[in-house]
């Protein structure tokens, strides 16, 4: 699980036995860990855009890429913001 962490406010976090870095503002840390975290309001959950990056939405899956075509699970993606009933689709190759 990511968490975001206050700016510069933690560098690092010991759990135990094993230190997780922030790196980007985030630190990678098993589930319960991150909840913990968040419960205490030491961080804080982040949101699930991309951060600074455009790109496709999943309408199935709701993941992140950057192709029209999701990455996971083959369905079509649209852009954030746009209403995929009305997304234009390219087309892809044809059978002959």
């Amino acid at each position: 699980m990511k968490v975001c962490v206050p700016q510069a406010a933690i560098a690092g976090f010991d759990h135990g036995g094993r230190r997780y870095v922030a790196r980007d503002g985030h630190l990678d840390v098993p589930d319960d860990v991150g909840r913990h975290l968040i419960r205490h309001d030491e961080c804080f959950a982040p949101s699930n855009q991309p951060r600074g990056a455009a790109g496709f939405v999943c309408a199935s899956c709701s993941f992140h890429g950057f192709f029209r075509i999701c990455g996971r699970c083959g369905s079509e993606a649209h852009r954030p913001g746009e209403n995929p009933a009305t997304a234009t689709t390219t087309p892809t190759t044809q059978e002959v």
